[in-house]
């Protein structure tokens, strides 16, 4: 993808513009009056990421019978797993 912004005018489109910069990674710069007065652009990963210890850190803690529930949950997902016929996508 090009990294030149793309000048418009943000008239109702706005919603459109939004998901194409969360999905393609494409920048706009909004005009308004002939003068560039906005960027709407994709948060790069590396912040998302940066922000994941903050994130975790601000959930509420399991209490450990919930705690014993999820690992019991999570065995026995890997265990299913471990047994599914998953097809190989790479192959044709």
């Amino acid at each position: 993808m090009d990294n030149q912004p793309i000048i418009l005018d943000a008239d109702g489109n706005l919603a459109e513009y939004i998901e194409r910069a969360a999905s393609n990674g494409e920048r706009f710069t909004l005009i308004q009056g002939g003068r560039p007065v906005a960027e709407i652009r994709p948060i790069s990963k590396t912040r998302r990421f940066r922000e994941l210890p903050a994130l975790l850190a601000s959930l509420p803690e399991l209490s450990p019978s919930d705690s014993e529930m999820l690992n019991r949950d999570l065995a026995s997902y890997r265990d299913e797993l471990s047994h599914a016929d998953v097809p190989d996508r790479w192959t044709s």
